[in-house]
């Protein structure tokens, strides 16, 4: 899709279909808009399914929008996100530098508002173990199916 703004022509992605994105935050930012207030800006990656590897998918949490309403409803959904992915420790404030390189497996809705198709992340589940040298996708943690499997894995003293 291409869209003119401005006199720039900028080639633009479709909205994601609805589904469970494995993603690498990339980057979390504060920026600021000139009518909607400072907001933060949070930049993932695709890292599966193998046809969306290598795109971008951005969330934005409007935190001083003119609209109270709104600014309080994108305040509940930046402190969701920071406890789904792990932004805030106990008894801390957040921390954008703990949410860094994380790797989550997010489930994404697409939605239409007047004639717009939009994307909404619902849920997001940190990965706990990454298989960093494979080149399909992340490892997903397994049990062992028997005790003896579990024996093998002890390591001696």
């Amino acid at each position: 899709m291409v869209y003119i703004s401005q006199g720039r022509k900028e080639e633009r992605f479709e909205k994601f279909p609805k589904g469970i994105y494995r993603m690498k935050l990339m980057d979390t930012i504060l920026k600021n808009h000139e009518q909607l207030g400072d907001y933060q800006s949070v930049q993932w990656k695709i890292i599966a399914p193998e046809n969306y590897k290598g795109r971008f998918y951005w969330e934005s949490f409007y935190l001083n929008h003119p609209d109270s309403d709104k600014a309080i409803k994108d305040q509940t959904r930046y402190e969701t996100f920071l406890k789904e992915v792990g932004g805030i420790e106990e008894g801390q404030e957040d921390n954008a530098d703990l949410l860094l390189d994380k790797v989550c497996d997010i489930d994404i809705y697409l939605g239409h508002y007047k004639g717009n198709d939009y994307n909404r992340s619902n849920k997001r589940v940190v990965v706990k173990e990454t298989d960093l040298f494979s080149q399909n996708a992340i490892a997903k943690p397994q049990a062992p199916t028997t005790t003896t499997e579990d024996l093998n894995d002890e390591v001696p003293f």
